[in-house]
């Protein structure tokens, strides 16, 4: 599992539109539908269902999309940590 696949999951769940969530994280919608469907594949477990109308979480992406969504927020607050690290680093160094 990659934070690309979390990122995209997140995106299709919360806008129930391929297109749209692929341009809100900045990847073209066959990237986001692949890494979609690698996921699936990889833990055997259908996230969406896909009709003509558009894509709806199945229960099992209701119940992961939690996962994913406080997932990727620890990730943007290590990231914040890290930054403040350096920009603190370089004001200790005077």
């Amino acid at each position: 599992m990659t934070l690309e696949q979390l990122a995209a999951f997140v995106a299709v769940a919360e806008r129930e539109h391929l297109t749209m969530a692929a341009s809100s994280i900045g990847l073209s919608a066959s990237t986001v539908s692949a890494a979609i469907r690698k996921l699936e594949q990889q833990y055997g477990v259908q996230l969406f269902d896909r009709h003509r109308r558009g894509i709806a979480l199945t229960k099992a992406g209701k119940i992961f999309l939690g996962e994913a969504k406080a997932t990727l927020a620890r990730v943007k607050q290590a990231e914040s940590i890290l930054a403040e690290a350096n920009r603190t680093k370089g004001q200790s160094n005077k």
